[in-house]
């Protein structure tokens, strides 16, 4: 078991059971040290650094994702204890607070400008994904809009199953269906890269299966429309017309004039799928008719999937850590 690691910054050595060190707010700086994984650490500061200046999401509905993703998680949890409990990648703290309830909580991000606002949680350290400074120190895990971040998808589930204990739980979101055309710097993204890949639920559950983990529950955590005469009836110049539409959108997003190619149909439909939308979700007994109308006329745009680990999957030599002392 991991016991103490080396902070790169203040040099101090770092009890993994307290995540402490001298460094500013106490947070070590776990990271391997690598180039790449500097330079990755180095964009993701800019991009949190420019989301605390302009959030790219309003807070409320960050605070709404997160007592979703509760919902979702809370049933898997053994709340007759206290939890030892990690989240990657915390952003604003929200589904931390949360977790909060059930045990002691520790942060890990890429980058400090985050950690640093979440003074609430009981540690907090700077660390990559695919390289966590833990060997079956967790019952749960939990990463949101995360797994699309990372360069090594492998190295990070592996560094997932290694951190939790034998049964402990992960709960990942990720964004579903993305088109990633939106994160180019040829449509004016201003970051080398952002989104790497995309995830179905199937996907979720595919990978997470090859690193060892059984699925308890998955599936899509939000939609958005898709065009139900075009899925329906393959209209053709409904589909070519949502086509335009949606690049003339992601290039508008990064300050791209471009000439509006909307057809009528496209706007027609679009207005009665909005209305029809509106209007169900407002009839009282409505959940399961609004169920079957979400699956024919929205598509998922974020999956989730809670996973336990399997015992006895993989050995912790092939993924031990250096410059561990035990």
């Amino acid at each position: 078991m991991l016991t103490m690691l080396s902070c790169r910054s203040c040099g101090d050595m770092v009890d993994m059971a307290a995540v402490k060190c001298r460094c500013s707010g106490g947070i070590p700086d776990l990271r391997p040290g690598t180039d790449i994984g500097d330079n990755h650490s180095m964009i993701y500061d800019q991009i949190a650094s420019d989301d605390l200046l302009s959030p790219m999401q309003p807070d409320d509905s960050k605070a709404e994702k997160a007592s979703a993703d509760m919902r979702r998680l809370g049933p898997h949890l053994d709340t007759s204890r206290k939890l030892d409990i990690l989240e990657i990648g915390p952003g604003d703290g929200h589904f931390l607070r949360l977790l909060g309830r059930f045990g002691r909580t520790v942060a890990a991000d890429v980058t400090r400008v985050y950690l640093e606002k979440l003074e609430f949680a009981d540690g907090r350290i700077l660390a990559q994904i695919e390289h966590l400074p833990f060997e079956e120190q967790f019952d749960v895990i939990v990463l949101c809009d995360v797994l699309e971040h990372v360069l090594n998808e492998g190295d990070a589930l592996l560094s997932l199953n290694r951190a939790l204990r034998p049964g402990g739980i992960v709960f990942i979101r990720c964004p579903a269906n993305e088109p990633l055309v939106g994160y180019s710097t040829h449509g004016g993204s201003p970051y080398p890269y952002v989104h790497l890949r995309t995830y179905s639920p199937r996907d979720l559950r595919r990978v997470v299966s090859f690193a060892g983990f059984q699925t308890l529950e998955s599936g899509y955590s939000a939609r958005v429309p898709i065009g139900f005469a075009r899925r329906s009836f393959g209209i053709p110049a409904l589909g070519r017309a949502r086509a335009i539409r949606h690049t003339r959108e992601v290039l508008s997003a990064n300050g791209i004039d471009t000439v509006d190619a909307n057809s009528r149909l496209d706007a027609v439909v679009t207005k009665v799928e909005s209305a029809t939308w509106y209007l169900l979700r407002r009839l009282p007994g409505s959940g399961r008719l609004e169920r079957l109308l979400a699956a024919v006329w929205y598509r998922g745009s974020e999956s989730f999937v809670v996973a336990r680990k399997f015992e006895g999957v993989f050995s912790h030599e092939m993924m031990s850590t250096e410059g561990a002392s035990t």
